[in-house]
This record gives C-alpha cells, structure tokens and sequence, in this order.
C-alpha cells in the first residue's frame, strides 16, 4: 500500500504542533488582509501555549485600530540577539572591567592550560524563533523590512508561506497557497480550524 503524503495544511499543523516560538511576517506595506491574517494566527498560536510575534515596521494604515491587540505587534527592523563567547579551553575564572571610556573588557584567566587566539569563537545567539510565517506574500523579496534586515537568519529558519496570490513563487519548506481563495485571511481561518476549531473566539473572528 502506498503511504499517502501529507498535504502542506496537514504538514504546517505538524510542524506548528511541535515547536514552541513563532515569528509572523507579511508583505511590505500590509493592507488588512496581511494585518489581521498575522494577528489572528498570532492570537491562535498564543492559545495554544506557542510564543508567537507579529513584526510590521512599516506604517499601518488607518482604520484598522479596532483589530484586537495592535499594541503588541513589533515594529523594530533588527532582531535583537545576544553575543555568545565560547571559550573551548579550560578557564579558571571569568570577569569584567569598564574603562573611563565605557569600553567593557571581559577578562579570562586560564585554567591548567594557555587560552590561545584559537580556543575564542565569537557568535551571535539564536534569536528565539522556531518556525517563520510568511503571510500574503508572493515572495521572500515583497517581505517587509525586518524580513530584509533579519535575512541572514531568517532564512535559516524552517519557513511556511500562507497566500492567495497566483504570483507566489512557493518560496516555503511548507506552502499553503489557494489563488481560489478571496484572501490570506480565509486560508488562515481554515488552518486555525485545522489546529483545533475550539480556537476560534471573538478577537481571532475580528
């Protein structure tokens, strides 16, 4: 018997089900299919016990104030992530100091051997992001500016790509894409039904 692949709606259930943080992107200046489509998912995912985030820089046209928790879309273009120093060496102990001119100095003394050049690795911490959404987008390029100034790592991330435009290029490790429905919103509604249909309450329908 033929084992029958999941089609993308069941894999993007899958995968959400299974991840913990979320981050929701729609296309440059978002008209209100691309606002409410990422608040509403946002909404659901945050009543599934997900972190999720909804990251528009752009202006917002007017109009759309009574969708339900716009205060807490992000609206900064740069991911903020810590710097990481691994050491591969033994250290004995680990400390800092600030000069007059403000510049910190992180002071390593070395355990039972030398601490060279070789042993220090400079990294940027991993934002804390699990899965990225791609709302009402035909491709990566139509994203928003965070989108453009996060890239390096956002396109690392295991990415689903939510439309309803026949330009999509199905850019996405998991592409929902109806060009037969009348917006990003309908095909969002239908995964949230698809997660669990108990979701839907009276900010998620607004």
């Amino acid at each position: 018997m033929i084992k029958k692949e999941p089609n993308p709606k069941q894999q993007a259930v899958d995968l959400i089900k299974r991840s913990k943080s979320f981050l929701i992107i729609p296309h440059a200046n978002p008209d209100g299919d691309a606002v409410s489509s990422a608040l509403a998912l946002r909404l659901a995912l945050e009543k599934m016990g997900k972190n999720a985030d909804v990251a528009i820089p752009d202006e917002i046209p007017a109009g759309f104030d009574f969708l339900p928790e716009m205060d807490k879309i992000i609206r900064e273009k740069k991911i903020n992530r810590d710097l990481v120093i691994r050491l591969k060496n033994n250290v004995g102990k680990i400390s800092y100091d600030q000069t007059p001119e403000g510049v910190i100095e992180l002071l390593v003394t070395s355990g039972k051997n030398q601490i060279t050049d070789k042993d220090v690795e400079l990294l940027f911490g991993k934002a804390n992001y699990d899965v990225l959404i791609v709302l009402d987008t035909p491709e990566r390029k139509r994203a928003n500016a965070f989108y453009e100034m996060n890239q390096e790592f956002l396109s690392k991330l295991p990415t689903i790509n939510i439309d309803h435009h026949p330009t999509n290029v199905i850019f996405g490790d998991i592409n929902i894409v109806d060009t037969t429905a009348t917006s990003t919103c309908e095909i969002v509604f239908s995964l949230i039904e698809a997660l669990d249909k108990n979701l839907i309450d009276e900010k998620i329908a607004t």
